[in-house]
């Protein structure tokens, strides 16, 4: 009897290490190729035009569904996910010359990114990254205004202050400001004021206030609030 307990238990502890085994290759083989998915877009982001081409994207789109295949219960894979299907869809619109039905493409494109994203705020609700990036698709999608405040208002809830938060509360409200409420607005405003208030977003802001609408709007809360930000000076 004790001899049967003994191979049972070997039996067992067998069958533990193998499905161990497998496990970890599950999760290495996702791990690699979400770093090479990673890199893909790191490349298109610094060499648009040289980088992202159709063999490229082909590339990436495999290594996308191998990754998801391995391991697809990750909330960083789903957001990687997510970018790829706006990278394949940039390049569809704006580099290859033969797409169709360019407007519907967009559409279908930027929701099932949007499903990547709302799958992956689902498995990692506290991170407010995601909802900032659903609050772009929102305004990618054309959508309403108030869907993407609301993303945003999802974003504060987990991280007020994060950098993340603040740039897509004053760069996303400020692209939207006519159709924002008295308090949504104030809302914008704070936001603003915060990335004033320390200098090493000062940097971000600076790139913002390169888009002509941005400057003006960001540069006319500034002078209600009384604050005399130098890159106004000539506004």
């Amino acid at each position: 009897m004790n001899q049967v307990k003994h191979k049972l238990f070997l039996f067992g502890l067998l069958g533990t290490a193998l499905w161990v085994a497998v496990v970890a290759v599950q999760y290495g083989l996702a791990n690699a190729n979400s770093y090479a998915v990673g890199a893909w877009h790191q490349r298109w982001q610094k060499d648009l035009n040289q980088q992202l081409t159709q063999t490229n994207l082909d590339v990436a789109e495999h290594v996308t569904r191998d990754m998801l295949a391995w391991q697809a219960n990750h909330p960083h894979y789903q957001v990687l996910a997510a970018k790829q299907v706006e990278w394949s869809n940039f390049y569809s619109l704006v580099i290859s010359p033969d797409t169709a039905n360019k407007s519907l493409l967009k559409k279908q494109n930027l929701l099932k990114a949007q499903q990547f994203y709302l799958r992956s705020a689902e498995l990692r609700p506290t991170w407010p990254n995601t909802y900032v990036d659903l609050a772009k698709n929102a305004l990618y999608r054309q959508a309403s205004s108030q869907e993407a405040m609301a993303y945003l208002e999802l974003a504060a809830k987990v991280g007020e202050n994060a950098p993340v938060t603040l740039f897509a509360y004053v760069e996303i409200g400020l692209s939207l400001w006519p159709e924002l409420s008295i308090e949504q607005r104030t809302t914008v405003a704070k936001a603003l004021l915060k990335i004033e208030q320390h200098t090493f977003m000062h940097k971000g802001l600076s790139q913002a206030m390169k888009q002509p609408q941005f400057k003006q709007r960001a540069c006319a809360l500034y002078l209600l609030a009384g604050i005399d930000y130098v890159a106004c000076a000539n506004t």
